[in-house]
């Protein structure tokens, strides 16, 4: 079953005929001898439309222009960097002009610090941006605009801790169901044009899938290949069901002549978990594979291209095991 999430978040009502909103930015706590009562000390009010949009600070009867674009925050993702926690949003940015950008990946601290802040607006928006008024304040009224934002969490492919969900870009997959969901995916930057995930099909394709796999697949090579090949493919998906038994994590190697289809085979099952144009190949260095790897903890990962010239010295061998 394949049910699809409402991932849309919650925006303001724009509850002013002119799409004028105000927020109150902070408050100050004054205790008397009867009471204690808060009362609105800073101001900052919003308009989305025309060439008066952008954010305001409001003191008294005073209104003071602090920018001509404002910013909708759609997405704060929360991961982990060596350790430290690290937050990032993604949303757009509304310009006077009627235009938008993408608002992609601003780190929250840049977000903190004024002037690393303008220098993004700089370059993200060019002249269509310009900061009027007090860089700290625009901050100020950017977050008191997006307060109701829900956080989501990065999370690796594959498996979470539990090993009761499994987790790509677009799925959430358990044993009782499959929600179409997006979700940050870590390491997502390594893979260049390559996606990891899953092709899924609705129910009443699955016959033509398995059709597929019967007619163009199996059929390919001597089943003696096929076969393992194919169940190799899915070791990844049960292998936290079975590590109990064996710890141990299995290699395939494809062994054959030029021209004989291993990087054609090889890159179809790879495609089990995504789309791939490309393979990894083995005269990366270690590091490097090693690094793109760390994202395939519950994946197939095909690496392409291992020949014999690849081990002029003993040490070049025990690199390739040591990889494996």
């Amino acid at each position: 079953m394949i049910e699809k999430l409402n991932d849309d978040l919650p925006l303001y009502d724009e509850f002013l005929a002119d799409k004028q909103l105000f927020a109150d930015e902070e408050f100050e706590e004054t205790v008397d001898s009867i009471n204690s009562f808060t009362k609105p000390t800073n101001k900052y009010s919003l308009t989305k439309t025309g060439m008066d949009t952008g954010y305001y600070q409001i003191k008294g009867i005073d209104s003071n222009h602090l920018s001509d674009f404002y910013i909708e925050i759609t997405k704060w993702v929360r991961t982990l960097r060596d350790g430290e926690p690290l937050s990032y949003y993604e949303g757009e940015i509304y310009f006077s002009d009627g235009s938008k950008m993408n608002l992609t990946r601003i780190t929250a601290s840049t977000l903190e610090d004024p002037a690393s802040f303008k220098k993004y607006i700089g370059n993200q928006c060019g002249p269509k941006a310009m900061i009027i008024g007090s860089p700290p304040e625009v901050i100020k009224a950017i977050k008191t605009f997006n307060k109701e934002i829900p956080l989501i969490v990065e999370r690796e492919f594959g498996y979470n801790d539990a090993q009761n969900t499994y987790y790509t870009e677009d799925l959430v997959i358990t044993a009782r169901e499959i929600i179409e969901y997006k979700t940050p995916i870590k390491f997502s930057d390594r893979w260049g044009k390559n996606k990891l995930g899953f092709n899924y099909k609705p129910i009443h394709e699955a016959e033509s899938v398995k059709k597929i796999i019967i007619n163009n697949f199996i059929s390919w090579d001597e089943s003696k290949l096929i076969f393992p090949l194919l169940a190799f493919a899915f070791y990844p998906l049960i292998y936290s069901l079975i590590k109990r038994k064996n710890f141990n994590k299995f290699y395939l190697m494809l062994k054959g002549p030029s021209g004989s289809g291993k990087s054609q085979m090889s890159k179809w099952i790879q495609n089990f978990y995504g789309e791939f144009q490309t393979l990894i190949p083995w005269n990366s260095t270690d590091t490097a594979i090693n690094i793109v790897g760390s994202a395939f903890k519950d994946a197939i990962l095909a690496v392409d291209d291992l020949k014999a010239q690849n081990f002029r010295t003993e040490n070049d061998a025990k690199k390739v095991m040591t990889t494996l």
